[in-house]
């Protein structure tokens, strides 16, 4: 059994070199094999076999020489990432179903949205998919023959494993247990198929974006009709058995208000800091509100409106900006308590909250006595469209596929 084990070790370690130095080149960037040794801590030789081998394979290709060391010398010959293969992104947005054509480098070829309502069913969705995908394909040649995979970007309830919709709320119509994956993989024959929850996807775009991250514990934060977390510790997402990590929206932050034994939904804090919340807390202050600029907006009062007004000095706006940055500091504490990140991350609404939600955050977070947040501690706020994140990260939980498949080392 030990003879095996040491029989088996070069190919095994060989699959990892040569995956290692195949990741190296999928940035824009020409490389050299002393550049590849260099990032990789593979000898030159061992890399010079892989860049050939993938170069025979059709992934690499050689683009010319490079500059002369300091030294003079013979100029080193460059090579990059060269193989032509599509990854198509689907999500939903509001009203709209979104598709995006992306390459191998991340670079988006084609986008396409078109009106998709939430209470149609499922085989109606994956006709939508079909139709916003064709039109795709119109528009960029051999965009179809050359697809590598799908990824779809979902609410609710996923397992990643199966591919199976466990239930989501945004489309209650579709019922329990959907096989998503299935359904996707009867319309792309032979493509890879990757399907998560939109917070994990978008989440995969802080770490696509930021690489220094992969080294890092980091929660993301996505507050947009609902409010999850995306936990990452060092470039892997953490999963649960019951798709259930990070679904901190059901978190039960006060039951101060919540009959005992009684229906407690407004003890999650999902529901404390939703935008119908807070702005029927608004509307529940009639004195206040006489008195402030939130007044003028009347029945057409958002959340943004709320953050703008308090970020220029509004009193009543403050108060309420003030105590949704307590509610979420409740939250933060327990995320800080039990998977002690390096780096919190939001995205969406609260992403807008501007000066005076941070200010106030901070201040909530500090006077938890227990919580010693070390200096290195950051809170970072990623204002993009929660739509754009979603994509970007579908892509990159391609991408990473692709170069991992053993498949280009077997050729």
């Amino acid at each position: 059994m030990e003879k095996e084990r040491k029989a088996a070790l070069p190919t095994t370690l060989r699959q990892k070199n040569y995956l290692t130095i195949l990741n190296t080149f999928r940035g824009e960037e020409a490389l050299s094999a002393n550049d590849v040794s260099a990032m990789t801590g593979i000898s030159r030789a061992t890399v010079m076999k892989a860049i050939n081998h993938f170069t025979e394979c059709g992934l690499l290709k050689s683009v010319g020489k490079g500059d002369s060391t300091q030294i003079g010398g013979k100029k080193p010959e460059l090579f990059c990432f060269c193989m032509k293969r599509y990854i198509l992104c689907i999500g939903l947005c509001a009203e709209e179903m979104v598709a995006s054509l992306y390459d191998l480098k991340n670079n988006l070829i084609a986008k396409e949205y078109i009106p998709y309502n939430r209470k149609e069913d499922v085989n109606t969705f994956f006709d939508k998919v079909e139709y916003i995908s064709d039109l795709l394909f119109e528009k960029v040649e051999d965009g179809r023959e050359l697809l590598y995979g799908v990824s779809l970007c979902m609410g609710g309830f996923l397992d990643i494993t199966t591919g199976v919709l466990q239930y989501s709320a945004l489309t209650p119509e579709w019922g329990y247990n959907v096989p998503l994956k299935e359904m996707l993989q009867e319309r792309f024959p032979e493509k890879e198929i990757a399907i998560d929850n939109v917070a994990r996807m978008a989440a995969c775009a802080e770490v696509l974006d930021n690489p220094a991250y992969e080294q890092k514990r980091v929660a993301v934060l996505y507050t947009d009709v609902g409010v999850s977390a995306c936990y990452i510790d060092k470039g892997h997402i953490l999963h649960g058995r019951n798709s259930m990590i990070g679904e901190i929206g059901m978190m039960v932050i006060s039951q101060s208000d919540v009959k005992p034994y009684t229906n407690a939904d407004t003890a999650l804090f999902s529901n404390q800091i939703s935008e119908k919340t807070i702005v029927s807390n608004v509307f529940a202050q009639k004195e206040k509100l006489r008195e402030s600029s939130l007044y003028e907006f009347r029945d057409d009062l958002k959340l943004m409106d709320i953050f703008s007004e308090a970020n220029k000095g509004d009193v009543f706006a403050r108060e309420i900006v003030k105590k949704a940055a307590w509610i979420f500091s409740a939250a933060l504490q327990n995320i800080v308590v039990n998977f002690d990140p390096e780096v919190v991350i939001f995205q969406g609404n609260f992403s807008r909250g501007g000066k005076w939600f941070e200010e106030c955050l901070w201040e909530a977070m500090r006077c938890y006595p227990q919580s010693k947040l070390s200096d290195s501690f950051e809170i970072r706020y990623d204002m993009r469209p929660l739509i754009s994140l979603q994509m970007r990260g579908a892509t990159k939980v391609m991408v990473c596929k692709f170069f991992q498949e053993e498949e280009w080392i077997r050729k």
